[in-house]
């Protein structure tokens, strides 16, 4: 496979860090062809009123309080994001975590309904290329680095965080400001492909899900890097059983798993090893499609952990072994009924019926084009007549919020009164449950209050204190 033409090194600043009920503020890509910039955007946008920013998002990336509500709205910068990925597909785009930024696109189309095509960013012919993880890479399968410096942090562990490597490399910007984390990103990124261009390119054929798995299956045992701070190592992996999705596959590690344990090892057991990091765990789950880069075999050198310095032959007979042994792989099939009954989307909220329902049908499609060309007063209209999707349909709700949050106005009154105490009760009352998966007050108070024992810039939490203080003046409760 040949790497796109294009790249589009991007960046998102959000609310929080929770893609489903936090939302992006800002946006910053720059696209890049032959190593030259041909383009860039950079956008930002309003809060929902139906989501609640946290303070610990803004006292990091220090995003303007007038613009949480003078800015436009979240869904026209959405539909901005999708017109500009499309004038520039197919394109490599490539993030620093790019699971975050992949995660807050697609939750984001969809619940502004820009498109049908809410995985636009692997779709298309277009892919995700996660420059942290080319990194970690790069430190764990070179032999010594030469272009660039990856120091550890206060723990004595290699640390990875765009502005600590960015910083010991001479990168000098403002971190978490999502244009100058793209300038940060592109110049790193540059020192990351002088170290090993090789890698880089993999990383590329690793973005593609189909070649990924085709180096999974097709070698006798792969190699790739995984864990993060003292847990951080090269491994030998042998594929035993995919999840459904047939998106993450559940792997032994050769170095650690011992002959005795094959024929005896339980599917709860191997479950505990892939949901704990532990020294010397056996069993992990590898994603396909979050960024990890495979190698071949060849690369075993690099995997020689915990004093068990095994030969290319050794690992390939043992992997031969595993392969074939019918009863370790039906343990690992089990054990993704355990992981799946644990990590599972239960969560029964309009947002995550982007995974519990699905992909767009046919139907939600018709609908959400017919939406997206009528003129907003015709828009409640269209929700009301429309009988292909009954009330409860996913799309319709979201149709209907999308109309409040652009202008309550075109709602009938009684239904704007329900919805805003609908937030008013989500939102911002005292005595909610605070385990509950978006930022509500009770959370914002407790934020609040560890923030000021660790407050570095007093004046600017004394502004988040009158903001919230005028949001919940904004959303009392009218019975």
């Amino acid at each position: 496979m040949s790497k796109l033409p294009r790249k589009i090194l991007c960046d998102f600043e959000t609310s929080g860090v929770n893609h489903l009920y936090d939302q992006p503020l800002t946006f910053s890509a720059k696209v890049y062809q032959d190593g030259k910039e041909i383009d860039s955007i950079n956008t930002k946008c309003r809060m929902n009123k139906s989501i609640l920013v946290s303070p610990g998002a803004l006292m990091v990336n220090n995003y303007s309080l007038d613009c949480l509500s003078k800015e436009q709205s979240l869904r026209d910068m959405m539909i901005e994001i999708n017109m500009f990925i499309s004038k520039h597909t197919p394109s490599s785009i490539i993030a620093f975590n790019s699971s975050f930024d992949y995660n807050f696109s697609h939750s984001h189309y969809f619940q502004s309904l820009t498109s049908q095509n809410w995985y636009q960013w692997k779709n298309d012919g277009n892919y995700t290329v996660d420059a942290l993880e080319l990194l970690r890479a790069i430190y764990v399968f070179s032999d010594k680095l030469h272009s660039i410096n990856i120091l550890p942090g206060k723990f004595g562990f290699p640390k990875f965080n765009l502005d600590y490597v960015s910083k010991n490399n001479g990168i000098f910007y403002n971190a978490h400001e999502a244009e100058n984390d793209v300038r940060s990103l592109r110049d790193l990124y540059g020192l990351m492909i002088h170290e090993s261009e090789e890698i880089e390119n993999l990383a590329h054929v690793c973005a593609i899900k189909k070649e990924a798995t085709r180096i999974v299956n097709d070698s006798i045992f792969f190699c790739s890097s995984l864990g993060t701070g003292q847990y951080l190592k090269g491994r030998s992996l042998v594929p035993l059983a995919y999840n459904k999705l047939k998106n993450a596959v559940i792997c032994a590690d050769l170095t650690c798993l011992q002959a005795h344990e094959i024929n005896s090892i339980s599917s709860w057991n191997i479950f505990r090893q892939c949901k704990e990091q532990k020294y010397g765990n056996a069993f992990f789950i590898v994603p396909l499609n979050r960024g990890k880069i495979f190698f071949t075999p060849e690369y075993h050198e690099f995997c020689k952990n915990f004093g068990n310095e095994l030969t290319l032959s050794e690992l390939s007979n043992r992997a031969k072994k595993i392969r074939k042994n019918s009863y370790i792989k039906n343990a690992a099939l089990e054990a993704w009924i355990h992981i799946e009954n644990l990590y599972g989307h239960n969560e029964k909220t309009l947002e995550s019926t982007i995974y519990s329902q699905g992909f767009c049908s046919p139907q939600e499609a018709m609908f959400i084009n017919q939406f997206n060309q009528v003129p907003w007063q015709d828009r409640w209209r269209l929700i009301e007549s429309y009988r292909s999707l009954n009330s409860q349909s996913r799309i319709i709700k979201l149709a209907k919020r999308i109309v409040f949050e652009q202008n309550e106005e075109l709602i009938p009154d009684h239904l704007r009164k329900i919805y805003r105490n609908h937030i008013s009760k989500k939102l911002f009352n005292s005595e909610s449950d605070i385990s509950v998966p978006w930022t509500n007050l009770p959370k914002v108070l407790n934020e609040l209050k560890d923030l000021k024992s660790n407050a570095i810039n007093k004046e600017r939490l004394d502004d988040l204190k009158s903001y919230y203080d005028d949001m919940c003046n904004k959303f009392a409760y009218i019975s």
